[in-house]
């Protein structure tokens, strides 16, 4: 069930009547009158997302409901972390964007790939009949589901490598030759390594 069926909505409902819907809907579900207490969390988290024009614009646009904002803020501090650290000759915010083009680029080989996959084995579907408890169906629809959360992982890490790029060109490095003439040994130079991307902020 999408957001706006939670909070029993339309999608082009105004700020004012997803407001009024939560709270109508908060008021009927709550825990002290009765309500079921997950289902009050439901309602909560819809509001957390459709109450928030970013959030909302970014499940409207990808059915996405993690914070990708916050998600692009914690990248972006870990590469320029790592940029201190190693002392990067050159232009640093090119060489970050650099990075994320690159993590770009991977998740939409690895995308591609894993709609393939999706694609066969939904070909494969109907193939093996029986007059009971059919197997080879249920392995079948469990190995897509499996490749559809994986796609959907695959499309925040897109979107959010697509937004750093995005944030990353609001910087200007201003001073990219302040290790010209000094050595600074190992320190110096660009990573050849590809950035591993992880969904809680971690390493690139």
């Amino acid at each position: 069930m999408n957001l706006y069926d939670i909070l029993e909505i339309n999608r082009d409902a105004s700020v004012a009547e997803i407001k009024i819907a939560y709270r109508k809907m908060a008021q009927r579900h709550h825990p002290d009158k009765g309500g079921d207490s997950k289902q009050f969390h439901i309602i909560k988290e819809a509001w957390s997302i459709l109450g928030n024009a970013h959030r909302k614009a970014t499940y409207d646009e990808t059915g996405i409901k993690v914070d990708l904002n916050r998600l692009v803020e914690q990248h972006v501090e870990s590469l320029f972390e790592s940029a201190i650290e190693q002392g990067i000759a050159g232009n640093i915010i090119s060489e970050c964007i650099k990075q994320a083009s690159q993590m770009k680029a991977q998740v939409k080989n690895k995308e591609a790939k894993v709609s393939h996959e999706i694609s066969r084995y939904e070909k494969l579907k109907g193939r093996i009949t029986s007059c009971s408890l059919n197997l080879y169906e249920q392995i079948l629809e469990a190995k897509i589901s499996h490749l559809e959360n994986t796609f959907e992982q695959l499309q925040i890490e897109k979107a959010v490598a697509r937004m750093i790029i995005v944030e990353l060109e609001k910087y200007n490095d201003e001073k990219p030759d302040i290790f010209a003439g000094f050595d600074v040994g190992s320190r110096t130079g660009t990573s050849t390594s590809t950035p591993t991307f992880t969904r809680g902020g971690g390493n690139w």
